[in-house]
């Protein structure tokens, strides 16, 4: 969190951050929903899995609890000394760490999404010859951008802790911060089109509607919520390029680390209305489908449909689809 030391004008620096809090706290209670229901039907889910979730959601509730106590400091036990907004506080740099963390873990699963899904064979020629980028290079930059967003927020937090002043904080590491927000903004940039590009690829060889219209409604899905971290993280850039020495950009930083652990959380959650979508196609298509519960986090689906193709036995084409969630 960062007040600058020659504005102490309330609105421009207590109540941006004050605004965060609050969004924040109504999307920590969509978090909990979320992290309820997932463990409520997480009883084929691999143990790590719910390991890593049982982690997000305390890594999200300290940040809850940093920036709370971070805002109850300034504005009721410091209150009507501007002096006190001049320097930084331990659960401020807490805050930062915490959701770098949380953001980088958050952005390694969906890194690994990426990764399983482009391992799937697709006939597609134009697939196969670019596979290599995406089973490799776009996973790849992404866990490097993601881990560099990573370290260069605990290396704010530290300097934060060092330099004990806002003022200090702006004038020597303002780079450091900015460059956060960037790497950030590419990682989930990213992460959003190579999930889409991904999914579209699978989608069109697809002789079912159904799947082809579950697999359209995956993409759009991914549009949505990778959408809406991205323009958590824009708005932190411009905010923060337009005007560094105030709080602006605090309300969606804030904000950004419940926007992902919830992405996560709804796509897991949603499993289920997948499974009951797809298995429609048993009376409306007469296809049968096999649903079995697969590990690391993904949803193995067999389709079996009539088909024109040389295999022995009964006529019949076997479609392999794996959509990873």
């Amino acid at each position: 969190m960062l007040i600058n030391s020659t504005n102490t004008e309330l609105d421009d620096t207590l109540g941006d951050t004050l605004i965060g809090v609050i969004l924040s706290s109504c999307l920590y209670g969509i978090t909990i929903i979320h992290t309820y229901t997932f463990f409520s039907r997480s009883t084929d889910d691999p143990r790590a899995l719910k390991c890593m979730i049982a982690l997000l959601w305390l890594l999200d509730t300290s940040h809850e609890v940093f920036i709370s106590h971070a805002v109850y400091t300034y504005a009721v036990t410091d209150f009507n000394n501007g002096v006190a907004l001049l320097w930084v506080i331990w659960s401020s740099s807490g805050a930062v760490m915490a959701s770098s963390l949380n953001n980088h873990i958050v952005r390694s699963f969906f890194c690994y999404r990426i990764w399983v899904l482009s391992h799937i064979p697709v006939t597609d020629t134009p697939w196969r010859r670019s596979k290599v980028v995406f089973r490799w290079l776009l996973p790849t930059m992404i866990l490097i951008t993601s881990l560099m967003g990573c370290v260069g927020g605990f290396a704010y937090a530290v300097a934060s802790i060092q330099l004990k002043t806002y003022d200090a904080l702006e004038s020597r590491v303002t780079w450091l911060l900015m460059s956060t927000f960037a790497v950030s903004l590419v990682s989930d940039g990213m992460i959003t089109v190579s999930l889409c590009m991904v999914l579209g690829r699978h989608r069109r060889g697809l002789a079912s509607l159904r799947a082809s219209n579950t697999l359209k409604t995956l993409m759009i899905y991914a549009i949505k919520t990778g959408g809406l971290s991205c323009a958590c993280s824009l708005v932190c850039v411009i905010s923060y390029a337009i005007k560094p020495g105030e709080a602006i950009y605090i309300t969606s930083y804030f904000l950004l680390p419940r926007v992902m652990l919830n992405s996560l959380l709804g796509t897991l959650n949603g499993r289920k209305a997948i499974r009951e979508e797809l298995s429609k196609e048993i009376t409306s298509h007469r296809l049968e489908w096999a649903l079995q519960p697969a590990t690391g986090g993904t949803l193995a689906l067999t389709q079996l449909h009539e088909g024109t193709g040389q295999v022995p036995g009964p006529n019949l084409v076997r479609e392999h689809v794996t959509l990873s969630v």
